[in-house]
């Protein structure tokens, strides 16, 4: 007949030459995510772990710097891949995620 279907962009054409079909872009090299792909109608987005964030290449993931804001932890904050960690100063032992506290010698 000289018809030819064709499926928009996302999509791929079924065997039978009239039906489209979502592409999962996440079955192939991970949809080009550093940490997670989600497969969407017609497309795909990436997510990263937590401690992470999507940078604008919508692709690859940074760690965020949790030492970088401010009173983080109440004495020495240290940065780690998608965490950090508190420290106290001598004389004080940590309570809580990020407090410290005099252990009165």
């Amino acid at each position: 007949t000289g018809v030819h279907c064709s499926c928009p962009i996302g999509f791929t054409l079924q065997p039978d030459g009239k039906a489209c079909k979502d592409i999962d872009e996440c079955e192939f090299h991970n949809g080009g995510c550093e940490h997670f792909c989600r497969n969407t109608i017609g497309s795909f987005e990436c997510h990263c772990r937590k401690g992470f964030k999507l940078l604008s290449d919508e692709r690859s993931c940074q760690d965020i710097d949790e030492c970088f804001f401010e009173r983080t932890c109440d004495h020495t904050c240290v940065n780690s891949p998608g965490g950090f960690q508190c420290l106290c100063n001598k004389g004080y032992t940590m309570y809580g995620l990020a407090h410290c506290g005099d252990i009165n010698e």
